[in-house]
């Protein structure tokens, strides 16, 4: 027992310690305009409109998530998205597409 709560000393005492937070990129469409914009956040589609305020004819869509490692404080830049480019807009043919990633 005194052996497990040692090495468990040991390891919170160490100072070895990282950290890491989740990028959304959200698209917001207004269907009244048919006007988009895509958003890079820390939010998520349910807590965004909590924080930024959109109107009624808006909708929100969960496009893209990844992880960052390091902190993001102080109005640091999210990380770049490890698979490169945000996915193609949707084409205008008639084929069923893939949709945006879901929760």
């Amino acid at each position: 027992m005194s052996r497990a709560v040692l090495t468990l000393l040991i390891t919170l005492m160490s100072g070895v310690s990282s950290a890491e937070y989740r990028v959304y990129e959200l698209e917001i469409t207004d269907t009244e305009s048919g006007s988009s914009r895509t958003v890079i956040t820390t939010l998520d589609h349910l807590q965004y409109p909590g924080y930024f305020p959109m109107r009624a004819t808006e909708s929100i869509v969960l496009v893209d998530t990844w992880m960052c490692r390091g902190r993001h404080g102080e109005f640091k830049k999210a990380c770049p998205n490890p698979r490169g480019e945000v996915a193609p807009a949707p084409s205008t043919s008639s084929e069923p597409q893939a949709g945006p990633l879901q929760p």
